[in-house]
């Protein structure tokens, strides 16, 4: 049956998000009471701002949204595990990976399921097509109801202002940044990044790889147009792209770049990476 929700969750920050994963690393089921107060006694920010079951599940729906959670228990699945690990070395990156689980666990052969992840691409590729935008929320939620009534050939969309913050919450704990205010009145403003992680880079690859099922090992002509599919991923500025991707190259052995006759450029994915290979 179809559900077609459309809001992106709001209360769930990427620090409790991280405070999650820190609590759950072993590979068993937890309670909401042993979160609360191990949370608390550990002096996370779960710990004084979450106070209740209800905030709490919230909290925790996100990860089983994203397949990081089992569904009818409290506990981490194996990738929600190795995240674990991620975000305990590297926290700043485990932020750019929920970016990217947001950004591409939607599909177009399920259509009505976690349209959460549609209307996250969405606004991503808006902003990112925008070059640099003040964020105006309420056109920004306006935008997304329309693309999704057309898109989806529904009457009525739930996409607002809140759910353009579920959004934004993440853009803001991305580094390099792409979210900072701009003018005297303090407004908040997306810009395009001139770098990110190369892990966010082959990840953003692979999505194309994926989405226009190009077979692993095979060459991928890097047109204009794939490249900026690319970018849109990882909301990269086009001319950052090549510092990027040689960091990339340097750093997983299967994935390569070249210039073949007749090709031109081109990029090879040897496999599809995985999130042990960032640990």
């Amino acid at each position: 049956m179809a559900d077609y929700v459309f809001h992106v969750l709001h209360n769930a920050r990427p620090e409790y998000e991280l405070d999650i994963l820190t609590l759950l690393q072993d590979d068993r089921e937890y309670t909401y009471e042993y979160i609360l107060g191990e949370g608390k006694s550990l002096g996370l920010s779960l710990g004084f701002q979450v106070q209740t079951e209800r905030m709490l599940r919230d909290i925790l729906q996100p990860l089983r949204d994203l397949s990081l959670m089992e569904r009818r228990q409290i506990k981490l699945t194996e990738l929600g595990q190795i995240l674990a690990g991620i975000a305990y070395n590297n926290p700043d990156l485990c932020a750019e990976i929920f970016h990217y689980l947001y950004y591409s666990t939607w599909h177009t052969k399920q259509q009505a399921q976690k349209c959460f992840s549609w209307s996250y691409r969405t606004l991503c590729n808006y902003l990112w097509g925008q070059g640099s935008i003040a964020l105006d929320k309420k056109a920004l939620s306006s935008y997304v109801s329309v693309e999704a009534s057309q898109y989806f050939r529904v009457d009525s969309v739930s996409f607002s202002t809140n759910s353009v913050n579920g959004v934004t919450i993440w853009l803001e704990a991305l580094s390099p940044a792409v979210i900072c205010y701009g003018d005297a009145q303090s407004k908040e403003m997306f810009t395009r990044r001139t770098f990110c992680p190369p892990e966010l880079l082959v990840l953003g690859i692979d999505f194309v790889y994926q989405t226009q099922e190009v077979d692993y090992g095979a060459n991928l002509l890097l047109s204009e147009e794939r490249r900026d599919a690319i970018c849109q991923v990882c909301l990269l500025e086009p001319a950052g792209f090549d510092r990027v991707l040689e960091y990339a190259e340097a750093q997983f052995d299967y994935l390569e770049k070249g210039v073949g006759g007749g090709w031109g450029r081109y990029l090879t994915l040897r496999r599809a990476p995985k999130l042990q290979d960032f640990v």
